[in-house]
């Protein structure tokens, strides 16, 4: 067994740390880092002309360095400092500095999805293997890469197809009956080829229409199952994610599974584990969880309750390996107290405002708790 460390990691260090490592080696995610401006604490080679001054200078800023560990976090202080789209279900994602919102979501996020024979959707959680296929988008197409095969573009537009697109009835969880595009042969086969199963991709055109339902959203249900008019939450509509259309995490939340991960000897975790929609800074750990309204720039959030975790989180997103982290230790302390089945990281959304932009640095604004 690895030697427990005794070390903790501060969320600002963590934050950083966690980006770095997940944007340096990771194809999926490019991000520009800021240099630190932490003061720095090198000793001085030059004798000193003003030792009190000096004296003081070390007391501030060792004051500085512990508050910087240990913040005084107000509802002010928080901003958006992560962004992302995943424009395949379960496939890599890209994260950005700005993103339209409409009717469904984050323009571009999960606007396709990876269905089987009979329609119904594919994820990493029986094929870990999809993590390995990159996605790009621009403002035509998506190109689908991996390593050892040929790309793949493929129009986001059924008005760029040189052919009329099928629809295709597929099904996510207790959505049911959904009408979705076809993206045709040539994808078809080289999913088909890279995943090891017979597949399709689909994505959303006009005859797509997928409400919001009650809690649990993502709940299974056979075949077939009609979907009640009593679980149809309102008129709010999304794309293909498990069960709304935004996810929310904090960067202390994820610090603080690092913390714990790093005291048993286990490795950290990046945030492409969670495939949050939005990140934030200035909380402290999990605060998300008791949100109920917020408001990122100009954009207004109601909560849709935790988001339950799955074995996706234990899967390797650069390469698609699985383990047993960060989903036990998360089950040691963020089981759901209603339902322990249940294990709970981040927050999902639905947003209010269906229109507008959201980009990095945006101030976020908590409406009610």
């Amino acid at each position: 067994m690895p030697a427990k460390k005794s070390f903790t990691i501060s969320a600002e260090n963590h934050a950083r740390a966690t980006v770095a490592a997940a944007t340096s080696d990771n194809p999926a995610f490019h991000h520009t880092l800021e240099p630190s401006t932490q003061p720095s604490t090198q000793p001085s080679t030059q004798p000193s002309a003003h030792p009190d001054t000096d004296r003081l200078r070390v007391r501030l800023t060792a004051v500085l360095l512990r508050k910087q560990r240990r913040p005084i976090i107000t509802p002010d202080a928080m901003h958006l400092t992560g962004l992302f789209l995943y424009p395949v279900k379960s496939f890599r994602g890209c994260a950005v500095s700005a993103a339209d919102v409409d009717a469904l979501g984050l323009v571009g996020d999960r606007r396709f999805l990876v269905v089987d024979e009979h329609g119904a959707h594919l994820t990493q959680r029986p094929l870990p293997r999809m993590a390995l296929i990159s996605t790009a988008l621009d403002p035509t197409h998506l190109t689908l890469s991996a390593d050892g095969a040929a790309s793949v573009r493929i129009p986001r537009h059924s008005s760029l197809d040189p052919y009329p697109a099928t629809l295709r009835t597929v099904s996510i969880w207790r959505s049911q009956g959904l009408l979705a595009e076809d993206c045709g042969r040539e994808v078809s086969a080289w999913l088909s080829a890279f995943l090891g199963v017979t597949c399709h991709l689909v994505r959303i055109g006009e005859k797509f229409r997928r409400p919001v339902l009650d809690h649990p959203a993502f709940t299974a249900a056979p075949a077939n199952t009609p979907i009640s008019a009593d679980r149809i939450v309102s008129a709010d509509l999304f794309n293909f994610s498990d069960g709304y259309p935004f996810l929310v995490v904090s960067e202390a939340s994820l610090a603080h599974l690092n913390d714990r991960l790093v005291s048993i000897g286990e490795e950290l975790v990046t945030m492409d584990r969670f495939r949050p929609s939005l990140v934030v800074s200035g909380c402290s750990a999990h605060a998300e969880d008791t949100w109920s309204r917020l408001r990122i720039g100009d954009i207004t959030f109601r909560s849709g309750g935790p988001c339950a975790r799955c074995t996706v989180v234990t899967t390797d997103q650069l390469t698609g390996e699985r383990g047993h982290e960060p989903l036990r230790t998360l089950a040691s302390y963020r089981r759901d107290p209603t339902d322990s089945t249940r294990i709970n990281f981040a927050l999902n959304l639905t947003h209010e405002t269906k229109s507008g932009t959201l980009r990095l640095g945006d101030a976020v604004e908590l409406l009610k708790m």
